[in-house]
């Protein structure tokens, strides 16, 4: 039974990324129904939307590895539960500045 607890552990985790990864397929294919209604581009909610249908596709794959570890009662190496959809997004602590072009920027870098 050693080996079959952190297997219920990651599957548990797989299980919650695919949920969250459907949450968030559903939510965008509805937005992006209504969004061309609104005049709204839909390049940028397409492209998110493909990256979470991957996402999902991978975390499937990552189940059905899982239960069939569990079937044979063997460990898997190789889970890294830090790259969910929101895992490692690094946040700026300053805002973007635009850039200044011209005498004006010369002109406040020398105040």
């Amino acid at each position: 039974m050693d080996g079959v607890a952190p297997l219920r552990e990651d599957l548990a985790f797989v299980d919650r990324m695919i949920a969250e990864c459907q949450h968030h397929i559903a939510r965008l294919q509805e937005s992006t129904v209504e969004m061309p209604s609104d005049r709204q581009n839909t390049d940028l909610a397409n492209d998110v939307l493909a990256c979470f249908t991957a996402a999902l596709a991978r975390y499937s794959a990552e189940r059905e590895r899982v239960v069939s570890a569990m079937e044979g009662g063997k460990p898997i190496a190789g889970l890294d539960r830090s790259r969910s959809p929101q895992a490692n997004i690094r946040r700026r602590k300053e805002p973007r500045r635009a850039k200044r072009s011209g005498s004006r920027a010369a002109a406040q870098i020398v105040r």
